[in-house]
């Protein structure tokens, strides 16, 4: 058993950060919600849904950095077109890639209360990670199931890799495990106000593809049209996978008081492009609801009935007055 809730250990190379995470199976995730038609209809069906980031009330999520003249430098000098650079920074684009759902490690935030509950006019459910990490790993199981169903049924490979860049011309199957294994389907957002920058793994990428072409034609001079027609390696999938996930559980320090875990499912469409702007990512029941302290009568009456034909507990948030501060408890009601 872990001391802490959960630990992590970083690894830091020239492309960015790793991490080994250890988590508690029992530890609590909280997830805050505002009372309407559709999250009463996930709460009665056991969803959990997932938003894209491009919805997010932070619209720098998910964003990265790179030095734009020095990689047109670099693109010119390996024989690329300068207008190219947006296709290399668009295969690292996670504002449509991933549906996110988001959780936090605290019940008690006021802050928490009011802007994701309605001013605490809203509920709480809480989950255990145990719970979350074994079905978001289900989820992708079940994306890998599908992929290779896609590509069964297609016409030619190519049409996967010219749709989806992170199947660009390899091993199809290996790319499936590869391109959603790497990212991590549940992990806890880090809060720096250093922006992960992408220089490195751009130059990595036109070195690998540069290479393939002087190979394939033995042509130093040859001018590189399409980078979706070239095969990227194994090392290069990886250094992408490794950013992506560093990119999508970065966020800035103004936000640390959020404590945010993030539940994540892959767009998996061929032509990348995400249809819903919300998606279901998981079914799974929570193990407590906690109503919030200013929450109408009426709405605590739904939300408790539906609780007890879930057999699940009931809280109550109350404000306790201290000396020189404010704290929010939880009561259990039934």
């Amino acid at each position: 058993m872990l001391k802490k809730k959960y630990t992590i250990e970083k690894i830091t190379d020239e492309y960015g950060v790793k991490k080994n995470i250890k988590v508690d199976v029992n530890m609590s995730l909280y997830r805050y919600r505002s009372i309407n038609q559709y999250t009463i209809n996930a709460f009665i069906n056991d969803e959990i849904y997932g938003s894209l980031p491009i919805s997010f009330n932070d619209p720098y999520d998910c964003s990265f950095t790179y030095d734009k003249s020095e990689l047109e430098k670099y693109l010119c000098e390996n024989n690329f077109k300068i207008e190219q650079l947006d296709e290399f920074i668009d295969s690292l684009n996670s504002k449509k890639a991933f549906w996110i759902a988001s959780f936090t490690e605290k019940i008690d935030s006021t802050i928490m209360w009011a802007h994701y509950a309605n001013s605490s006019t809203g509920f709480a459910l809480e989950y255990k990670f145990g719970d979350l990490y074994i079905s978001g790993e289900s989820i992708k199981e079940e994306q890998k199931r599908l992929l290779k169903e896609i590509i069964k049924y297609s016409n030619t490979v190519l049409e996967l890799t010219t749709g989806k860049k992170i199947f660009e011309k390899m091993n199809v199957n290996e790319s499936i495990d590869r391109g959603i294994d790497i990212i991590p389907s549940i992990a806890p957002v880090e809060y720096t106000n250093k922006k992960s920058n992408i220089d490195a793994f751009v130059k990595k990428m036109i070195d690998n593809m540069t290479n393939n072409v002087i190979q394939e034609s033995n042509d130093l001079n040859q001018k590189i049209d399409n980078i979706n027609q070239i095969s990227i390696n194994e090392e290069l999938r990886n250094i992408r996978e490794q950013k992506l996930a560093e990119i999508l559980f970065f966020k800035e320090s103004n936000w640390k008081y959020e404590k945010e875990w993030r539940l994540l499912k892959q767009n998996i469409s061929l032509d990348g492009f995400a249809y819903n702007m919300h998606e279901k990512i998981i079914s799974l029941k929570p193990v407590a609801i906690y109503l919030g302290e200013y929450i109408s009568k009426y709405d605590e009456i739904v939300l408790t009935n539906i609780a007890k034909e879930k057999k699940i507990s009931v809280y109550k948030m109350k404000t306790i007055y201290k000396k020189d501060r404010l704290e929010l408890r939880a009561y259990l009601t039934s």
